[in-house]
């Protein structure tokens, strides 16, 4: 009896060794499933969620929009990996561009910046990314490379903006690529990016979105009728009204 009772006791502790391997595994396979799933869903480009020029992308000029002799001067400061400045580009961009820049009211240029690089986890996404759609800015495409951006903007420095996605972007966009990987892979455009950096801080800027109206500082996420109320102001005072 003693036996018996004793190999039942081997038997049930084989069998939960079985489900417990069984547990395992099935988490095993689980996990490298998700790991896959995120590496190709990671690599994809998503495409923007507004064509690229339904804004009304018209007289472009490299990092600007609209005509530079416009009584008003428009500048965004913005950080491609800064969640609030997809808000903004969501939200409000198109809504200036529509009706301010293409009445030929306002010249739309944009600065980018660096803010959000993290040097403790060693990634300088923003600035990678600052860089790229600077270069994409030498093909006149700055605007649809900047679409691109937010459509993955996917968190900050996750990889969202790696080397090789940025890569694609400007693929994805139809650059001419030896153009582009010589001016992003050479960083061609390091130094213009802190300029850029220096310049904003020195009108105090040191966050992002901000924006630069006919020389007044407005930082943070402003909504289209805070920023309509200054834009109209600045027309007023320009003689445009």
């Amino acid at each position: 009896m003693d036996r018996s009772r004793r190999e039942a006791r081997i038997e049930r502790r084989r069998a939960e060794q079985r489900r417990s391997q069984m547990t395992w595994l099935g988490i095993i396979v689980v996990v490298a499933v998700a790991v896959t799933g995120l590496l190709i869903y990671g690599n994809r480009v998503r495409p923007p969620q507004r064509t690229p020029g339904e804004a009304g992308y018209t007289q472009k000029n490299g990092i600007s929009l609209g005509d530079p002799a416009a009584p008003v001067t428009f500048i965004e400061v913005a950080d491609f990996q800064c969640p609030v400045c997809k808000t903004w580009y969501d939200t409000v961009e198109a809504q200036v561009i529509d009706t301010y820049v293409n009445s030929g009211d306002v010249y739309y240029t944009y600065q980018v910046v660096g803010f959000l690089d993290s040097p403790n986890l060693g990634s300088n996404e923003s600035t990678q990314a600052a860089e790229a759609a600077y270069c994409a800015a030498d093909q006149n495409k700055f605007w649809e490379y900047h679409d691109v951006l937010f459509a993955n903007q996917a968190g900050e420095n996750l990889g969202a903006f790696s080397d090789n996605r940025l890569i694609a972007f400007a693929e994805s966009i139809n650059l001419n690529m030896d153009t582009f990987r010589s001016c992003f892979l050479n960083d061609e455009k390091a130094e213009l990016v802190t300029q850029t950096e220096t310049a904003v801080n020195s009108l105090g800027i040191n966050a992002t979105p901000s924006f630069v109206i006919n020389g007044k500082v407005m930082q943070g996420l402003q909504s289209f009728p805070q920023i309509q109320a200054e834009i109209e102001a600045a027309l007023a005072a320009a003689g445009a009204n």
